[in-house]
């Protein structure tokens, strides 16, 4: 284990050399202190060649070719590092798999984000702003990761770039303020992009078609096919906000109730009052079916049960102790919530639920400020006045994580 002892003070790397971890399971705790390289590309700042287990944390790493660079390690977790001026990326994993990078900042490095050829890795709550020489967050042929909870800004290339990337899922990121798009695909499939927010993208101010892309703006597909786009929000003063060239299979909305997307552009009329706008959203290549007329919200429904309504619905429930107790399920917070349903019921004094569980409220579907109500029927032994009943329940946001209550 490597602590933040051997940092007795900020380091300088007049060489350029850098730290290399060859061993498994080794911990790099940098204490807070700083290293900093000769800003050029002789070196690495933390190289992690073939490794697994290893875990760098807590450090600062400037001006190396790459500031921290996983070469086919494993299993490693790279966290609350910060990174700036680095000459290739902030963090680069090449044939890196199931590794865990959370929580760090890039600030200037040429590339926030760097992933080649590497699967299965979970990269989350990252903040990466003003890469200087193309994307905050970059993918060359990685399949199978997960971005989730990261935001790129101000750099000078896309936010997000696939280019290209199989089977990757992007959850609640944030891209604003890019030279091109907040999202560029090319000759990328089956990718999950749900519950992201873009604003002010193409900052360059250049026009669909221009600088060697299909279009520049929130989001823009090149050649690439089966991509399901939903419940994102797309806002920008410019128009269109999509284009898509080449390619087939993309779907940009699901059926209701869940539908598609929010564009700044195009938010109304919805004279239904269905949360959708009456009329598609057309740009480029494609289509949003089922356009939001107000922004998705993602994240766990605040969802809480009322006092329960007990009765009898027939005499001869009554007569057979088969009680009914119905109960109404409220969403009082802002996330809409979907499939909600109860799971499993407790009950003390010898009750015993008689309905069959798992079983919807309403029509499974909440939106903010409403309820749904199930009925469930309930054998109640004779002599018991009262008991203690315990549910459990599941419910989905608008990008479809699933959360369990209570």
């Amino acid at each position: 284990m490597v602590q933040g002892a051997g940092f007795r003070s900020n380091l300088t790397f007049a060489s350029g050399a850098g730290i290399e971890i060859d061993s498994n399971s080794v911990t790099l705790n940098g204490g807070g202190f700083t290293m900093t390289g000769a800003g050029n590309s002789a070196a690495d700042g933390v190289y992690l060649p073939n490794v697994s287990g290893v875990t760098v944390e807590n450090v600062t790493v400037n001006a190396f070719n790459n500031g921290v660079n996983l070469n086919g390690a494993q299993m490693g977790t790279i966290r609350q590092v910060s990174t700036g001026g680095n000459v290739s990326a902030g963090v680069s994993l090449t044939n890196a798999n199931n590794n865990m990078v959370m929580s760090n900042n890039s600030n200037a490095d040429a590339v926030g984000i760097n992933l080649a050829g590497s699967a299965y890795n979970t990269i989350s709550m990252n903040m990466v702003m003003g890469a200087t020489m193309g994307d905050g967050i970059s993918l060359q042929d990685p399949p199978n990761n997960s971005f989730s909870g990261n935001s790129s800004d101000m750099n000078a290339g896309n936010g997000f770039c696939i280019d290209p990337g199989n089977n990757n899922s992007f959850l609640g990121n944030e891209a604003s303020g890019n030279a091109n798009n907040g999202f560029w695909l090319n000759l990328s499939n089956g990718n999950v992009i749900a519950g992201n927010t873009t604003s002010n993208n193409n900052m360059s101010g250049m026009p669909s078609g221009m600088g060697g892309m299909a279009g520049m703006g929130e989001i823009s597909l090149n050649n690439s096919s089966n991509n399901n786009i939903y419940h994102n929000n797309f806002t920008s003063s410019t128009t269109p906000q999509a284009s898509v060239s080449g390619g087939s299979g993309n779907v940009f909305n699901l059926p209701a109730p869940m539908g598609g997307n929010y564009w700044s552009s195009w938010t109304s009329p919805d004279s239904d009052n269905d949360g959708f706008v009456d009329s598609p959203y057309v740009f480029t290549g494609g289509q949003d079916n089922l356009p939001l007329t107000a922004k998705a919200v993602s994240g766990k429904p605040s969802l809480g049960l009322g006092a329960p309504i007990p009765f009898w619905a027939s005499l001869s429930d009554y007569q057979s102790g088969l009680l009914s107790v119905t109960w109404t399920v409220k969403n009082a917070g802002t996330a809409e919530a979907w499939l909600v349903g109860l799971t499993a019921s407790s009950n003390t004094s010898g009750v015993t639920l008689a309905s069959a569980l798992p079983a919807q409220a309403g029509n499974g579907d909440i939106l903010p400020g409403a309820s749904g109500s199930i009925t469930l029927k309930y054998n109640v032994p004779a002599g018991v006045t009262s008991w203690i009943s315990t549910l459990s329940g599941s419910a989905q946001d608008g990008v479809g994580n699933t959360y369990a209550y209570p």
